[in-house]
């Protein structure tokens, strides 16, 4: 998601420094020049480089800001939506982040597919077989223990899927921003309830007196 932030004061002179959430390491701090490479100025926009200040990362942007008052317009690779990836598989990791680089660059019909896949996989990963999506959603439920609520959760992002997938899908009126901010928090959620609870479970367990 694009986001406009305003050089503070003390980075008004010269080359700006710009903040932002890194895409490599995900802190957030003020992006610095490289020394030797000026910023290009066309008409009321400026194009330039960045590298995120931690030493251990130094990931390096592309950004694109808007003068006189430097405002960010955007930021290649893109800032995307963090969510904590503690005890998540490697592959509901990278297609979550898929829907969430769709999503950041306001393509929100593929960002609402690779929800879609998303869910494909976390019901591939507990063997929940089935024809189609909502045969394995509801497999689901003799494989994990989830609430009511977390099931209900699966079938409406499955229908915002098949929206994205079909032309005579119209389970929602409309695939937007609106849409996918709402989808993008309820798998945040989901995750959480399948594989990120259990992760905390046991670690507090393995504090207890033995």
């Amino acid at each position: 998601m694009t986001k406009i932030y305003k050089i503070p004061a003390h980075a008004t002179s010269g080359t700006p420094q710009i903040i932002l959430r890194c895409p490599g390491c995900k802190t957030v701090g003020y992006f610095v020049p490289f020394g030797n490479i000026n910023d290009i100025e066309s008409g009321q926009f400026s194009f330039g480089q960045r590298r995120c200040p931690d030493p251990q990362c130094a990931t390096h942007v592309f950004v694109v800001y808007e003068m006189p008052y430097r405002k960010l317009l955007n930021s290649y690779p893109v800032e995307l939506i963090d969510f904590d990836q503690e005890g998540l598989p490697e592959s509901i990791v990278h297609f979550f982040n898929e829907a969430l680089t769709c999503f950041s660059e306001s393509c929100y019909y593929a960002s609402a597919l690779m929800i879609r896949r998303t869910l494909e996989e976390i019901c591939d990963l507990n063997g929940a077989t089935g024809k189609t999506l909502n045969d394995r959603i509801d497999q689901l439920k003799t494989k994990a223990t989830l609430s009511p609520e977390i099931f209900e959760s699966l079938h409406v992002l499955r229908m915002l899927g098949n929206d994205a997938a079909h032309v005579k899908s119209k389970d929602f009126e409309n695939i937007g921003k609106e849409e996918l901010e709402a989808a993008i928090e309820l798998v945040k959620v989901i995750l959480k309830a399948v594989y990120q609870n259990v992760s905390l479970l046991k670690r507090l367990k393995a504090l207890q007196k033995k």
